[in-house]
């Protein structure tokens, strides 16, 4: 019988103080995995910005990933299952948001790009989250493409 075992990233696997994996993490992950234990990530993030986990990676301990909280899915390079927001609903949002002044992250399969960039986006994306620059594209760039998440930064009330 397989086993497998299912990790987030942010505050499970990867400390939000030191933003590192604990080395007990890592000889736990490898003596399950030595054991014959699959190992996935399971994580809101998209691929594009899985950042954090090379300590893992280059020891070859992650079996595969379901990202972008369930929506995409991958072993490898080879998808296993693969989720798009339906295209209204994304130009929908894109609409909303260029309306009313709201950032938004669009997700793709490989891509990540961000309309109307803030401080709060900075402060999350970059100085939180330890993402690269995320490129600055139009709305009408960002809604026509197969959108896979779409993040926008809305109050409680929007």
């Amino acid at each position: 019988m397989t086993k497998a075992l299912f990790f987030d990233i942010d505050g499970t696997l990867v400390s939000f103080h030191t933003h590192r994996i604990p080395s007990s993490t890592i000889e736990a992950l490898e003596a399950a995995h030595t054991k014959g234990h699959k190992i996935f990530i399971a994580t809101g993030r998209p691929k594009a910005i899985i950042n954090n986990l090379s300590e893992l990676q280059k020891r070859n301990l992650i079996d595969g990933y379901i990202t972008m909280n369930g929506a995409y899915c991958f072993v490898g390079e080879q998808v296993i299952y693969k989720n798009a927001i339906p295209q209204e609903e994304v130009k929908a949002m894109g609409d909303f948001c260029e309306k009313k002044g709201v950032p938004c992250i669009f997700v793709e399969e490989h891509h990540i790009s961000v309309c109307q960039p803030n401080e709060m986006v900075k402060k999350i994306f970059y100085d939180f989250l330890h993402v690269g620059v995320i490129p600055t594209v139009s709305f009408a760039e960002a809604t026509d493409k197969e959108i896979i998440q779409m993040t926008p930064f809305i109050t409680e009330e929007e």
